[in-house]
């Protein structure tokens, strides 16, 4: 993670919703991919966080083996944020096939439609040309239709709502706040109410 924005204190997290929020935890802090991006995003800070001297930082990897690790990985909202995502896609097709079945079918009427009307009369140029664009546009719209109604077939026969059903959603949500229990020094614990910090001298 080459740059991140930080006041040396607490770092600058990115939403899934693109909102810029602070964290005290830098493995939640955004990583930039060159300085350019993080100063940019640096001046659209708001004028509050401005103020407290935030600016981008070089943050070498302290561990090459995991220069690969993606950040976002370890944020419990990647997960939530991309398993709202998937649920809403799913319930839309649902709720889009019979309207996608629908439309095929109307364009379907409007091709015959327009074949009978084509059979029936004898056109001039002009009116030739416009059922011509009529036959295009419908039998185009047929095709979409057709080709999206399939898609979603594909997708839904891997059975999507199984694991809709048993959304791992609220497990995750739930590590967010795990408790520690402590088993031999629960006084340890009590620092934090305290205003104190552990240091090194345990």
């Amino acid at each position: 993670m080459p740059w991140i924005i930080s006041n040396g204190k607490s770092y600058v997290e990115i939403t899934p919703q693109n909102q810029m929020i602070t964290t005290s935890y830098i493995d939640q802090a955004h990583a930039f991919t060159n300085k350019k991006t993080a100063e940019k995003y640096c001046n659209l800070l708001p004028k509050a966080m401005k103020n407290l001297k935030y600016k981008p930082i070089f943050i070498s990897n302290p561990n090459p083996e995991n220069a690969d690790l993606k950040l976002e990985l370890l944020n419990a909202e990647f997960y939530l944020q991309h398993l709202r995502d998937f649920r809403e896609f799913i319930q839309t097709i649902h709720s889009q096939r019979s309207v996608l079945v629908k439309a095929q079918k109307r364009a379907e009427l409007e091709v015959e439609d327009i074949e009978h009307a084509a059979e029936f009369y004898n056109l001039d140029a002009s009116h030739g040309y416009q059922l011509y664009k009529m036959l295009h546009d419908a039998r185009v719209r047929r095709r979409k239709c057709k080709n999206a109604i399939a898609w979603i077939d594909y997708i839904l026969e891997q059975a999507p709502d199984r694991f809709i059903e048993n959304d791992p959603s609220p497990r995750i949500a739930g590590t967010r706040s795990r408790d520690y229990a402590p088993r031999a020094l629960p006084a340890l614990f009590e620092w934090e109410n305290e205003g104190q910090t552990p240091t090194t001298n345990l």
